[in-house]
């Protein structure tokens, strides 16, 4: 069976979107496998985290999601970066991997993303990882 990678990176960016945009747990951590990894690098919090499982990733985000603001994500299309389709040895999988940007609270954001079907067929993340890219500058409210 074929992969369109273009229909599986915009059915997954856009439910990322939505579910960061709402502030949905539950629906952030169903884009991951249930052994997925997060690497959160100054997204969420301020500390440098990497999570295993989908549960895992629920709870960290739980508390952070609607804090980090996520919105205006889009996919890069640099020609290094476009999306892409390659043969995983260690699962005997065919991957998707994705490169994307977006604004939050502190600034701007990049993620990089590698999807692997999941019993259904549905392409879930394996690993995802969110970083600060640019630090917006924040102004200091006077007491």
């Amino acid at each position: 069976m074929a992969i369109n990678p273009q229909l599986v990176v915009s059915t997954w960016l856009t439910a990322f979107a939505a579910a960061s945009q709402s502030c949905n747990v539950e629906a952030f951590s169903s884009l991951f496998l249930p052994n997925g990894w997060l690497r959160d690098l100054l997204v969420f919090s301020w500390d440098i985290r990497s999570l295993e499982g989908r549960s895992k990733v629920a709870d960290y985000v739980a508390a952070a999601l609607a804090d980090a603001e996520i919105k205006d994500v889009k996919l890069d299309e640099t020609a290094h970066l476009a999306p892409q389709v390659s043969f995983v040895p260690a699962v005997q999988a065919m991957d998707v991997e994705l490169a994307f940007s977006f604004e939050f609270r502190n600034g701007h954001g990049r993620g990089y993303a590698r999807l692997l079907p999941n019993e259904d067929g549905a392409f879930k993340a394996l690993t995802a990882f969110l970083m600060l890219s640019v630090l917006e500058q924040q102004s200091v409210a006077a007491d």
